[in-house]
């Protein structure tokens, strides 16, 4: 990414992560009570019908035509992606979970008052790991979450890491739908094409 753009958008994009910071810690009352994802309030309309999705492009190889197609899904196209399209949101430094660490979460006894318990924060991280996957089980939109937040990435936000947060953002909308998520959603579909904008001036 070009330091002109990074220097011009830096307030933009500090308000933006800022703003995912917040989300991304969830509302710890909301975590306590499962809810099913329900997009009957988001009147978009989905790019695609479930099984005529656009043949998505794997990260490592994105280019601004096919960073394009991550841009038009849909709240709903989001959540009707395959696991293997969420596979190819995760670039070649990415961290995998294990399936002996998901087991681990998945056992792992957690305390009802942990969100609030004076633990320190790397077992009140994993006591949040572990709620998710106990909550709503081992899917790929929580799998991406605990990932990406375990990577805690930070600096320039280039055109990848932009569409990761965007689909950070509509991974916390599948599992708790509801206007401040689906705002957050917007957010990073607005960084994820002011981006896109920039490098098509740029050629």
């Amino acid at each position: 990414m070009k330091n002109g753009f990074i220097l011009s958008n830096f307030f933009y994009f500090t308000a933006v992560l800022s703003l995912l910071i917040c989300f991304g810690c969830g509302d710890t009352e909301d975590e306590q009570e499962v809810i099913k994802p329900n997009y009957n309030t988001f009147d978009e309309h989905p790019l695609q019908s479930d099984d005529q999705l656009p043949q998505l492009t794997d990260i490592d190889d994105i280019d601004l035509k096919d960073a394009e197609q991550w841009l038009h899904l849909t709240l709903k196209d989001w959540g009707n992606l395959k696991d293997e399209d969420w596979e190819k949101l995760k670039d070649e430094d990415w961290i995998r979970l294990t399936d002996a660490e998901v087991k681990e979460l998945r056992n792992l006894k957690v305390p009802k008052d942990w969100a609030f318990a004076d633990a320190d924060e790397a077992l009140r991280k994993k006591h949040r790991e572990a709620q998710f996957f106990q909550q709503f089980g081992d899917i790929p939109q929580v799998r991406y979450i605990v990932e990406r937040d375990r990577m805690q990435r930070s600096g320039i936000v280039t055109l990848e890491r932009a569409i990761q947060m965007v689909a950070k953002s509509a991974a916390m909308y599948f599992l708790f739908p509801g206007p401040d998520n689906q705002q957050a959603f917007e957010t990073t579909r607005n960084l994820l094409q002011a981006i896109i904008e920039q490098e098509e001036r740029w050629g």
